[in-house]
């Protein structure tokens, strides 16, 4: 269900890339610096490659607390009122479904989650593309594999580099 509690099939995100991250709305500091991170990004990416080129979807993985209103409000305080980003949310299995499809991985504590803060990039056929991780990043690190998604542009393989992409770090408290 999307910010403005209309069903959103996921389905119709394809044919474009999206870029994709998971939220909890109550998150004092990592999911705030990482949406904000992401804003940033999404508005360099606009400029180059047009407003409609790629969609961004962030999801709320506190099932309990991240309701369409919850999701609205953590947009809006944000300041992020840009066509083609959904703040979605959903019940746990799907939430998690998605999670496991997208390499994202979360687990409750006391007052919170353990969290991989990360930026998942996804091609037009819903295959992903790349892990971009931390709560703060260069823009580029975002911009550049929506480019050449966006444009068709390929890269040669490289075993020990995309190897090493798929390392995940992991930060907790």
């Amino acid at each position: 269900t999307d910010q403005s509690s209309r069903p959103l099939d996921l389905a119709t995100l394809r044919c474009r890339p999206l870029a994709a991250t998971y939220i909890y709305t109550i998150c004092a500091f990592v999911c705030p610096t990482l949406t904000t991170s992401l804003a940033r990004s999404v508005e360099l990416a606009r400029e180059v490659l047009g407003p409609d080129s790629f969609t961004v979807l962030s999801v709320g993985f506190d099932t309990l607390a991240d309701t369409p209103e919850q999701m609205r409000h953590y947009a809006d305080e944000r300041g992020i009122t840009v066509p083609g980003w959904y703040f979605a949310s959903g019940d746990e299995t799907t939430v998690a479904r998605l999670a496991a499809d997208l390499g994202f991985s979360y687990a409750p504590l006391a007052g919170g989650f353990d969290h991989v803060a990360q930026v998942t990039i996804v091609d037009a056929d819903g295959r992903v593309y790349r892990q971009v991780y931390g709560p703060d990043f260069d823009p580029p690190m975002i911009v550049d594999p929506l480019k050449r998604l966006a444009l068709g542009i390929t890269t040669p393989e490289r075993p020990v580099a995309d190897f090493l992409n798929k390392v995940r770090l992991i930060c907790t408290s």
